[in-house]
């Protein structure tokens, strides 16, 4: 594993490992911050509340090409009349990053938790089952990007988004209409 403290490393060569994953999930309204354990841990100067067994993450891989991997985070246990509420603050695009922590016999977090994952959140799919629902979001690496066809155009509005005061293209539209020729003299 890279970027791994000796500190976490001895946690791994022991017989009794204890680990935990944190989420940093960013919704339209706020930023969630999640942990695989029970009840509220401050870690980050952040407090994270714990899901225990209603949270799942899905497989996080790694390959030597350059292939965009995803991960899936799933959340179980809700109630179906919360559902328009929690898709209402879904939105795709918006950054997550996943932590895996260890914890020494005392309970405490080893410094320098490994940040696994990071990214996207793209569109949830909801599984209503019951009583309850599930609401699955897979998160895009960032490489997913080179994979997507670029649409930009050469007008002013497409220029404004990352340049607001840019006004290079301003005439664009003006220049679709022009029938002069350039180079030619006005003067006959």
């Amino acid at each position: 594993m890279r970027n791994i403290t000796s500190q976490a490393a001895e946690q791994c060569l022991q017989n009794r490992m204890q680990l935990a994953a944190f989420a940093e999930l960013h919704f339209r309204s706020s930023v969630e911050y999640l942990w695989t354990g029970t009840g509220l841990f401050s870690w980050n100067g952040q407090t994270w509340l714990g899901i225990g067994l209603f949270g799942k993450i899905g497989v996080i891989s790694e390959d030597s090409q350059l292939n965009a991997q995803g991960v899936s985070l799933e959340l179980s246990g809700i109630d179906p009349v919360l559902l328009p509420e929690a898709l209402s603050e879904i939105e795709q695009g918006l950054p997550a990053r996943l932590w895996v922590a260890f914890f020494d016999r005392a309970g405490t977090i080893v410094p320098d938790p490994i940040l696994c994952f990071a990214g996207r959140m793209d569109q949830p799919t909801i599984d209503e089952s019951g009583e309850t629902a599930t609401i699955s979001i897979t998160v895009e690496n960032r490489l997913a990007d080179l994979q997507r066809r670029l649409v930009r155009r050469f007008t002013d509005q497409d220029q404004r988004m990352d340049w607001p005061r840019d006004t290079g293209f301003a005439w664009v539209g003006q220049l679709m209409d022009w029938t002069s020729a350039w180079g030619v003299s006005s003067k006959t």
